[in-house]
């Protein structure tokens, strides 16, 4: 059941955030405070990049909720994979329902694509809600898709930021030797995520991606503390991959 409607955001200065109205929905038991900072999330994100993605129809709406599957009640095909499929190489085996802090999802329905962002709550006790970094990821993930229209392919798999990728890659052992606290702070798991096993010599798509929108994140969204945090990470094991996506943002429109 849709419980709340909050369709109408204004940032701190009390500008309305967004050149038109974003669909978005809370569905569950999702409290106060949660909906607040997705909101100011969403307001924090640089508005001129923002902009472009709802002009070229790249969101239909952004969902709230307490689990990944709570958010899609009118997708009965997509909530049984979200409970049901396995979240390969993360450990303890989980579900998508049970880790997913944030999604960027395209999925067609009776000969329509929707194209939907989700934030949630209360993936299981292991693994935490979104929060400003997880909005900043997924709305990257948009940006990834935006120059789609014009080139046909994603800029994550353009043969320029896959050259970047496979630098960073081909690094990333001596980096993990030279930078063993950042390392061991955000895990194997972290790597594995981001790369999706991935090699120099055979590129993972959806790895690519993940690269991506983790660059992206890392230059838009969160407190001072932790962007310079994720910052830190990303410019140390994927620093390639940070100035592209960095320089990308600034041709869009970014400034900082």
């Amino acid at each position: 059941m849709n419980l709340c409607s909050l369709n109408n955001y204004s940032n701190s200065k009390g500008n309305l955030s967004f050149g038109k109205k974003i669909p978005i929905n809370a569905y569950g038991n999702v409290s106060i405070p949660f909906v607040k900072e997705i909101q100011s999330s969403i307001a924090e994100y640089p508005q001129t990049i923002l902009s472009k993605i709802l002009k070229d129809g790249l969101i239909d709406d952004i969902r709230i909720a307490t689990k990944a599957s709570n958010a899609f009640p009118e997708f009965p095909y997509l909530q049984k994979q979200l409970k049901d499929e396995t979240v390969h190489g993360v450990l303890p085996p989980m579900t998508w329902d049970d880790f997913l802090a944030g999604v960027a999802v395209s999925h067609e329905c009776s000969g329509k694509l929707f194209k939907n962002l989700g934030f949630f709550e209360s993936p299981s006790s292991v693994c935490t809600k979104a929060n400003k970094g997880t909005v900043g990821h997924e709305l990257s993930h948009k940006v990834d898709e935006w120059l789609k229209n014009l080139t046909g392919v994603n800029i994550s798999q353009t043969d320029s930021f896959k050259n970047a990728a496979r630098k960073d890659i081909e690094q990333l052992p001596e980096r993990l030797k030279l930078n063993p606290y950042l390392h061991q702070k955000w895990g194997e798991e972290s790597i594995n995520y981001l790369t999706q096993g991935g090699t120099f010599d055979n590129l993972n798509e959806y790895g690519l991606g993940e690269i991506f929108a983790e660059c992206g994140a890392a230059n838009t969204t969160g407190t001072a503390s932790e962007i310079s945090i994720k910052a830190k990470f990303m410019k140390n094991f994927f620093p390639e991959s940070y100035q592209y996506v960095q320089k990308f943002l600034y041709l869009m429109g970014m400034r900082k």
